[in-house]
This record gives structure tokens, C-alpha cells and sequence, in this order.
């Protein structure tokens, strides 16, 4: 579920969405791709902040479908993941993030809300200090004294406020 934010920041970025353009979630059950999507509660219509907020897998695919496979997957690059992060760790991955053209069309759907795609804590932490920066992702260091890369904007300062909103919601809204 952190993928959300990430998911639904890129899809503001892009202008497929907006925070408050509604998604129907189907009642908690959604085919798609031979598969059925579902949600641990029964969510009917919910704007994209309250579908970051309940969680819903459902409304995260159907973000998903409107960015497509390849944007999803730039996007997902983007924020670092499929990458390492070149602090030249012992045992440091880029995680698994496979190219667009190689998923299958549920990979759009479980992609959108975190599934299908591994992530170290790091790339995730970063992903999420982006949105946290105002849409600059931080350059990584190992020790004080070392000067960090410079931060790469991925997001504009407006769609990181907003996510941001989305995600204080989480812990906030009863």
C-alpha cells in the first residue's frame, strides 16, 4: 500500500488525474485481465485522495489504466526503483522492476497498488522523500562528510502538496 502515493503522484503529475476526480471501486470486486481485483472493504465511488486514504486496490487500478503500462513503468523509474541506489553496498539490488514491454496486462493493475514490483527500503524511503521534498528526490550519501548527489526533480512542488495531503489523511481521517 506505500506504493500509493507514489502511483497516484505520478498519475496527478501526468494529468490523468486529479486528487478529486471520483473512481468507481466497485463495490469491492473489479475483473480485470482475467483477474479479480479486490478491496477488504466494499467501497463504492471514491475521489482519488480518499481511494490513497481506504487503501483500495481497485481504485489504484483503475489509475493504473489511465497512465498504461509504459508511463507507469517511466514513472516507477522515475522515483528510482528498478535502480540501485550506487552507494556501493554489499549486497545493494536494484530490486525487480521489469521492463514495460515484458508484463502481462494484470501487471498494469498490480503494479498501480504495489504488487509484481519489489522495492528496497531505501528506493521506497527515497520514493516517499521526494513527495515529502516538493517533488525532488534526495541524492543518497553513506557518511556526513560526503557531499550528496543533487536532488532530481520528479514531481511538481503542486502534486507533491497533494499527495502529501493524502498521506497526512491516512493516519489522520477517522
Amino acid at each position: 500500500s506505500i506504493m500509493k502515493p507514489v502511483v497516484a503522484a505520478a498519475a496527478i503529475e501526468l494529468r490523468v488525474i486529479s486528487p478529486t476526480d471520483v473512481l468507481d471501486c466497485e463495490g469491492g470486486r473489479f475483473s480485470f485481465a482475467g483477474h479479480v481485483i479486490r478491496d477488504v472493504h466494499a467501497y463504492g465511488r471514491l475521489t482519488l485522495a480518499d481511494v490513497v486514504v481506504r487503501s483500495s486496490n481497485i481504485g489504484m487500478t483503475k489509475v493504473g489504466i489511465r497512465l498504461g503500462s509504459e508511463r507507469l513503468y517511466n514513472s516507477l523509474k522515475n522515483f528510482g526503483f528498478g535502480a540501485g541506489c550506487r552507494l556501493r553496498l554489499p549486497g545493494e539490488t536494484a530490486g525487480i522492476l521489469r521492463r514495460h514491454d515484458e508484463w502481462a496486462a494484470i501487471d498494469v493493475a498490480t503494479h498501480a497498488f504495489g504488487q509484481g514490483v519489489a522495492v528496497t527500503p531505501l528506493q521506497m524511503l527515497r520514493a516517499v522523500a521526494a513527495i515529502a521534498n516538493g517533488g525532488r528526490l534526495p541524492g543518497l550519501r553513506l557518511v556526513e562528510q560526503e557531499s550528496p548527489p543533487p536532488p532530481v526533480t520528479v514531481l511538481s512542488a503542486s502534486t507533491a502538496a497533494a499527495v502529501r495531503e493524502m498521506m497526512y489523511r491516512v493516519v489522520e481521517d477517522p
